[in-house]
């Protein structure tokens, strides 16, 4: 039972250390990305936070949307896209509404009154918007240095404890083999007085 016990321990942890190395990979992605202009790529996906309201009401402002790197040709009207605006100097999430004779996308707002300006071309595609997390965006822009020491210090203290841990089955190990070989050496002590 003590067996079972200690190795369902060293699984959680082993998961829970995969999971926040995971979390610090992907804030240190976006950190850099977001220095850089760039949108940040974890796998194929990227993430980013609606930060106007020209997609009210199937996207609000602090939604987080999570975009997967589809072929820029199997894009279909009715799509919903990010794309980098040149004319704006930023990253749009629009809908797709219709596609060009040369491939080019004509997109719009579902809040907007009229299509968008530009039409968007391959080299300005990032992907296909694919989920949302509701207004958790709001929180991670407005205390985003907060977030980052929070997630460091909790990635030091699971290290910690796992160093401390390893310490105490390595203790624990040679206790063993110490009062093993201990009764050994009493047991023939033992038997050499009878």
């Amino acid at each position: 039972m003590k067996k079972f016990k200690k190795i369902g321990n060293i699984v959680l942890s082993i998961i829970a250390g995969i999971l926040l190395v995971f979390s610090l990979i992907v804030l240190i992605i976006g950190i850099k990305a977001n220095r850089e202009g760039k949108m940040p790529n974890v796998f194929g996906y990227t993430y980013s936070v609606v930060s106007s309201s020209s997609m009210v009401p199937t996207y609000e402002v602090g939604d987080i949307i999570i975009t997967k790197n589809i072929n820029y040709d199997d894009v279909e009207v009715e799509d919903i896209i990010v794309f980098y605006s040149p004319t704006l100097d930023k990253f749009v999430v629009h809908r797709v509404i219709d596609i060009n004779e040369d491939g080019s996308f004509i997109t719009q707002g579902d809040n907007n009154p009229s299509p968008d300006n530009e039409y968007v071309y391959e080299e300005n595609y990032i992907g296909v918007v694919k989920a949302k997390i509701p207004k958790i965006g709001t929180l991670v822009l407005e205390n985003r240095n907060i977030l980052f020491i929070i997630v460091i210090s909790i990635f030091a203290f699971v290290i910690i404890v796992e160093i401390v841990n390893i310490i105490k089955n390595i203790n624990e190990d040679r206790r063993q083999k110490l009062e093993k070989d201990l009764e050994e050496k009493y047991g023939k002590i033992s038997e050499e007085d009878n």
